[in-house]
């Protein structure tokens, strides 16, 4: 991440800070390019967190369903219509860890993607303006 001076004060040898209109201290910056392999490594490391609360909200999911008995008559169920034995906790795991990992692949992916996109329109509007407190 690069962050950008853009005080409007002073002469072109010193950088003045400009105050917080709220605060009444503080320096106005502007972030104007993120670096795309940066963006890989935080969307992974914020993904596989993700996947990690997905799994362990939907073994949540499971226990509960299962002390109320529904899988029991959603296998009793599926049983009289297809003949078959109905669901296991491997099925349902297998699902989860699946469609897991494809998130996590998938926006994984998307993030550096997005950091490129940022970069064009940062570059054309000037970038995402904050300001910090001293």
């Amino acid at each position: 991440m690069v962050a950008a001076d853009s005080s409007s004060g002073g002469d072109a040898t010193s950088a003045s800070p400009s105050p917080s209109p709220s605060t009444g201290a503080g320096v106005e910056r502007a972030i104007t390019r993120i670096e795309p392999v940066s963006a890989l490594k935080v969307g992974l490391v914020f993904n596989l967190s993700l996947f990690l609360v997905w799994v362990l909200a939907m073994a949540l999911i499971y226990l509960v369903l299962g002390g109320a008995g529904v899988w029991d008559k959603l296998n009793g169920l599926v049983g009289d219509l297809t003949d078959s034995g109905g669901f296991t906790g491997g099925m349902y795991f297998g699902a989860v860890i699946a469609l897991g990992l494809l998130e996590v692949v998938i926006f994984t992916l998307l993030s550096p993607v997005v950091a490129v996109i940022y970069n064009s329109a940062a570059a054309v509007f000037g970038g995402l303006r904050i300001t910090l407190d001293r």
